[in-house]
């Protein structure tokens, strides 16, 4: 049983709770309300996490990863396109995005509480990375070799919709790899550059916080348990 009652010698009652998408539904037996502030409040705690995964992005710097060109004592930010995975939302001088498709700035970073948690042991609030261009660079690898990339649609400068492919060698990726740094070692299982390092420095002080939500909770439902019967 995810939610258990026990008999105290006061005469009170005492809530065992292993499982929060039960501990959110008796709240909302006894309060929708607390049940919303609840979900609030983690919207809040998880405020602190979105701004260190943000710190960690913001090190790459405005202009993007720079990928050196072949052209002597030259570079060109090879991520500065009109492309879904362009840097930035700077469509003014490189042009939007093909099919209409939203970019986000490389930056941002969404907290999204779960409407539906799972049953057992499950997530309460999510950190979303909503830039494509940030979560390649985030999970950029190096490798040997030469390969084509698949065909992608791409629109230039405000040019018009365009079909392409490119070569990728080891020289630019190498280049685009040192312009990034090393990926953090407390992450290099995840092999992310920057979102779970920032992660990371958050969850000792966002754990702390979340569990005392979790208790609060709990000592609401047991005061508060008889209105569920009524």
């Amino acid at each position: 049983m995810a939610l258990k009652l026990y008999g105290s010698p006061t005469g009170g009652v005492r809530v065992h709770a292993t499982d929060y998408k039960q501990v959110i539904k008796q709240l909302k037996l006894i309060d929708p309300t607390h049940a919303k502030q609840l979900k609030k409040r983690y919207r809040e705690i998880g405020i602190p996490a979105q701004k260190s995964v943000r710190d960690e992005i913001l090190t790459i710097g405005s202009k993007g990863p720079i990928t050196d060109t072949k052209r002597k004592n030259r570079t060109s930010n090879g991520m500065l396109h009109g492309g879904r995975t362009g840097w930035g939302t700077n469509y003014g001088s490189t042009g939007g995005p093909v099919s209409g498709v939203k970019r986000f700035p490389y930056q941002s970073v969404l907290i999204q509480t779960l409407e539906k948690p799972k049953k057992g042991q499950t997530g309460i609030v999510r950190l979303i990375v909503r830039s494509a261009a940030t979560v390649l660079t985030d999970l950029a690898q190096k490798y040997s070799g030469r390969s084509l990339s698949r065909t992608y649609n791409i629109r230039l400068f405000g040019g018009p919709e365009i079909s392409r492919q490119h070569r990728i060698t080891y020289f630019s990726v190498g280049s685009f790899i040192r312009k990034l740094g090393p990926i953090k070692k407390k992450s290099l299982k995840n092999k992310s550059r920057n979102v779970y390092p920032g992660f990371d420095k958050s969850i000792p002080a966002v754990k702390i916080k979340a569990e005392m939500a979790i208790r609060e909770a709990v000592k609401f439902i047991e005061v508060n348990i008889d209105r569920i019967s009524k």
